[in-house]
């Protein structure tokens, strides 16, 4: 079974109801900018449109927990926070490259620095938690991000591997990371062994383990043709 990708089912889901800062940021287009654009809408013109493209009810399900996200789930109010106003954003210090850091003290929940540990010797850059709570690029629904974590992704010299951390109780986990990526199907590989519970395959899989509250998405693909994803 293929595995359904949250890194490109979230920028349908996305582009189906915009929300929080990640639609607003406000910055000059560049000249060479405009010509990419105009090229783009070029090609797309040109292109045969196919009903055969057209995701199933299934796929649009998942967007409407996006964009209509409860507010009464246990958890919310301790691991996630509301999205800041991006109209009173300082948008002129707002860094338009990912920004990686090399000092993880920035990270504050001890276990969250212990995993961010564990993947930078293992070849991963950490994006900047700090920026993204800021101009509340953080991982989230409609409404909220989650405080306590991190998004980071592999040179393209390598297979192409993608992750988020974040801290949160097993219920916003099954929500958030098992619900939103339909992993809950009979043909999703399960395992458990009391700690730490695991949906899905070498390539793709959420987990969670119950006594650090870390979850862990994990998207690698081999092709090396992955690309910086901003929620």
């Amino acid at each position: 079974m293929k595995m359904k990708r949250l890194v490109g089912s979230l920028l349908l889901i996305a582009s189906l109801c915009l929300s929080a800062c990640s639609a607003d940021k406000p910055r000059e287009t560049t000249e060479k900018e405009e010509r990419e654009k105009e090229t783009e809408d070029l090609i797309i013109e040109e292109t045969e449109f196919s009903f055969e493209e057209i995701p199933d009810e299934s796929y649009f399900a998942s967007g409407e927990l996006y964009c209509d996200p409860p507010s009464d789930l246990e958890g919310q109010e301790e691991f996630m926070v509301l999205y800041p106003d991006c109209e009173t954003l300082d948008w002129d210090s707002y860094p338009l490259e990912p920004e990686y850091i090399t000092d993880l003290s920035v990270i504050e929940d001890d276990d969250v620095r212990a995993v961010a540990e564990y993947y930078t010797d293992n070849g991963f850059k950490i994006q900047n938690p700090v920026e993204d709570q800021i101009y509340g690029q953080g991982f989230g629904d409609m409404n909220r991000m989650f405080r306590y974590g991190f998004m980071a992704e592999t040179e393209p010299d390598r297979d192409y591997e993608f992750i988020m951390v974040y801290k949160m109780n097993e219920t916003l986990f099954n929500y958030y990371f098992v619900d939103w990526n339909e992993m809950n199907g009979p043909d999703v590989p399960v395992t458990d062994d009391g700690t730490v519970i695991r949906y899905g395959d070498d390539d793709f899989y959420v987990e969670f383990n119950r006594e650090t509250g870390i979850a862990i998405l994990y998207d690698r693909d081999p092709s090396g043709a992955g690309a910086y994803i901003e929620y």
